[in-house]
């Protein structure tokens, strides 16, 4: 039987786990669909050649720029419509300038899926509110205030006289350089100036309206001052992670938590957003005047406090996901924690992703990347502190142990789960092959840990030679004695879990026959680094596979990570591999082939663009975890799209590109201009230049293990003639 062949064209991709709770729904917006993007983005190509004057060519390269943004939001699975979070949000903008305003008609709200509390406005009426806000604000009207501070962005085209501010600016250095300072500091205070005038937008809107009270929306300010913190403040127990039979070690309990320390005061002098205490009294005496007794009887939720409540918690369980997404470990087990204790109906679920960040946080031990991706517990704030001193001091091997003894008792509870039995035997895996631990080690009786009485006269102990002495003292003190010896001591299931460990010590000693002498991590790098380079003939030979649209990525091997390429490339080459992907599907593969795409996407393929999100953020997770091998955040949900579309496996093929090297134009322009979308930029501004290898990673998604890697050695631009031939092998390879 041919192949049947489901095609997802997927441009690049840059970025979680459990059931589902955020789908988009209804009709698909045009510009979601691919064609409609690209021939956007042409007439914004052409707007700019056509343009009188420098200054109305940056404004062009700026707009362009902001919808190659957006354009990488959509196909990165992160920017949400028509979920219960993003209709609640129109639904307030609504509410705030009338839902049949010219005003209204240009402006559209989407949810973006970031931890970070954030919302930004672009200069073509797209509003984006992250996760991270809506898990933070305490009522509706304070989310209303901020939506109401965004739109004041848009009403005063304040992008524009910040673009022009910033066109001055560089014309200023040219001539004066001495005034640099002065001339800095002027740019500073029109942004404080921009913003103190949103802020009162803001409190005009909210007074205006019929059901707002401006004054629920002060706290405000507050959530911002510490929106740094996590979404919420709870004492840590480590009883969430630890069994009773275990006593934390002290020197991994911090006495004291570092204590919160923003201030709302703060010198404002060299930033762009006036100080919070500025910002509230402004706000304060704008309204001061304006509440009367009326309004004061107005609710803090004037859509409901159930709906408040229910879109506030909806968005703290994607912000966990998120975390678990971007390998923020320690974050997603204090966020779960305090979810399980707001919402008790939650904790199975929390608790499973406990048990996959603990999973996760022992392969980024291993692998030595923690520091990269966590802030030094130092410098952390709050409860969480706990949590990151923990983290980072303790060894990896004893965070496996606790990964596997958690991840046992999750198994015990949930014996029909398939993710909780893949982070089970992954955690098992880890303890034998990362860390070469043995069971033994952590079944003593607590008993035997405790100080033992001094038996010893005075001259009994003096009569004992100088290392006696040493290790009797150290005996009485409880030194010689591991804090988590004890960890599987009550364990019902040890008898279960030797048997696992059994086995992946067999396997693993099978296998370590043929590595000569490398450790695993030592091993997972080298093969990692090696099957870039690898070339030949592959064939898979499947019967059913997801083909995504080849990636447009450098990769760095120095940081393991994939950068996007200068995005005026990038739509060259997505647009020529996009038609020719499809064109090849129809011409060659089998009469069952479904063409999923953002070129066809309707109203009607609503549940197949939400299942290409799904494989979108597998890609992500997958693209940036290198050569560590923790199981997929995404990979329940990656097997119900398996059972749904009757698929077997993903395809993941990558167009690697060389020579990047950093331009400045657009992409310096917008990090100028929209500093929302520096860190997005920052790798996302490299010139293409020629083409490496590509290479396709291929995987079985009931499982997401990785079937194979086919790599083929292509150098030279990537001409039409050049995009026909990468395609048709890649199709070729996985139905031969």
């Amino acid at each position: 039987m041919k192949s049947v062949l489901t095609v997802i064209l997927f441009a690049s991709s840059l970025l979680s786990f459990g059931q589902t709770t955020l789908q988009a729904s209804g009709n698909i917006p045009p510009l979601f669909r691919y064609e409609d993007r690209v021939e956007y983005m042409k007439q914004l190509s052409r707007d700019r050649s056509s343009t009188p004057g420098k200054f109305n060519k940056l404004k062009h390269e700026l707009l362009y720029a902001n919808e190659f943004m957006f354009s990488e939001y959509v196909t990165d699975g992160v920017v949400i419509f028509g979920d219960e979070i993003t209709t609640y949000l129109n639904d307030i903008v609504d509410e705030l300038i009338g839902e049949d305003s010219p005003l209204r008609d240009s402006i559209t709200v989407y949810t973006l899926r970031s931890r970070v509390p954030n919302a930004f406005m672009t200069p073509n009426g797209r509003m984006f509110v992250t996760l991270g806000l809506v898990a933070q604000v305490q009522n509706e009207t304070e989310l209303a205030f901020t939506l109401a501070h965004e739109i004041g962005h848009f009403v005063y085209h304040d992008f524009e006289r910040k673009l022009r501010n910033g066109w001055d600016l560089r014309q200023e250095r040219k001539y004066s350089e001495r005034d640099k300072e002065r001339v800095e500091n002027l740019s500073n205070m029109f942004s404080r100036e921009r913003e103190a005038q949103s802020d009162l937008y803001a409190a005009q809107i909210l007074s205006n309206s019929d059901i707002y009270n401006p004054e629920n929306a002060i706290e405000m300010f507050d959530v911002l001052l510490f929106s740094y913190l996590p979404i919420d403040e709870y004492e840590f127990s480590f009883d969430w992670i630890l069994p009773d039979s275990v006593q934390l070690s002290q020197d991994l309990n911090v006495e004291g938590v570092n204590p919160i320390v923003a201030k709302d005061d703060e010198d404002d002098t060299d930033r762009t957003h006036p100080n919070i205490q500025y910002r509230r009294d402004q706000y304060i005496e704008e309204i001061i005047d304006v509440v009367d007794d009326e309004m004061k009887k107005r609710s803090a939720n004037p859509s409901g406090d159930e709906r408040f409540a229910s879109v506030n918690k909806l968005a703290r369980q994607e912000v966990i996901r998120v975390n678990l997404h971007d390998f923020a470990y320690p974050r997603a087990i204090y966020n779960a924690y305090v979810c399980a204790k707001l919402y008790p109906e939650l904790t199975d679920e929390m608790r499973i992703s406990t048990g996959m960040a603990l999973h996760g946080l022992t392969n980024i031990k291993a692998h030595d990347f923690y520091g990269d991706i966590n802030p030094e517990a130092d410098e952390t704030e709050g409860e969480i502190h706990r949590v990151y001193h923990f983290c980072e001091n303790t060894s990896g091997s004893n965070i496996a142990a606790i990964a596997v003894a958690y991840n046992t008792q999750l198994h015990a509870d949930f014996p029909d789960n398939d993710f909780v039995n893949r982070i089970y035997e992954a955690s098992a895996r880890d303890f034998v092959r990362l860390y070469s631990l043995h069971l033994s080690s952590y079944t003593a009786d607590p008993k035997d840990l405790e100080p033992v009485q001094d038996t010893l006269s005075e001259e009994e102990f003096q009569a004992l030679s100088k290392i006696d002495k040493i290790y009797y003292q150290r005996k009485l003190q409880g030194i010689d004695s591991d804090w988590l010896s004890p960890l599987m001591f009550k364990s019902p299931n040890k008898n279960q879990l030797e048997e696992l460990l059994d086995r992946v010590k067999e396997e693993y000693e099978n296998d370590s026959t043929s590595r000569e002498g490398l450790d695993e991590v030592e091993y997972r790098e080298m093969v990692w680094e090696e099957s870039f380079d690898q070339t030949g003939q592959v064939y898979f030979d499947l019967d059913s596979v997801i083909f995504f649209e080849p990636w447009t990525y450098s990769y760095d091997k120095n940081f393991a990570n994939f950068y996007r390429i200068n995005f005026r490339d990038a739509l060259e080459l997505r647009e020529k591999i996009a038609h020719i992907s499809q064109e090849l599907v129809y011409e060659y593969g089998s009469d069952h082939i479904r063409f999923v795409s953002s070129q066809v996407f309707d109203e009607s393929t609503i549940d197949i663009y939400n299942d290409y999100i799904t494989c979108a953020l597998f890609v992500t997770e997958d693209r940036h975890r290198g050569a560590a091998q923790m199981v997929n955040s995404y990979q329940r949900e990656l097997a119900a799209v398996a059972d749904r579309t009757g698929m077997k496996y993903l395809a993941i093929p990558t167009i690697s590109v060389k020579n990047a090297k950093w331009p400045t134009s657009g992409g310096a322009v917008l990090m100028y201009v929209f500093p929302p979308f520096w860190p997005f930029l920052v790798g996302a501004v490299f010139v293409f230049q020629d083409t490496d290898n590509t290479f396709m990673d291929v995987y079985d998604m009931k499982t997401g293990e990785k079937v194979g890697r086919m790599v083929h050695d292509y150098r030279g631009p990537m001409s039409t003639a050049a995009s026909q031939m990468v395609v048709y092998e890649m199709l070729m390879q996985l139905q031969n």
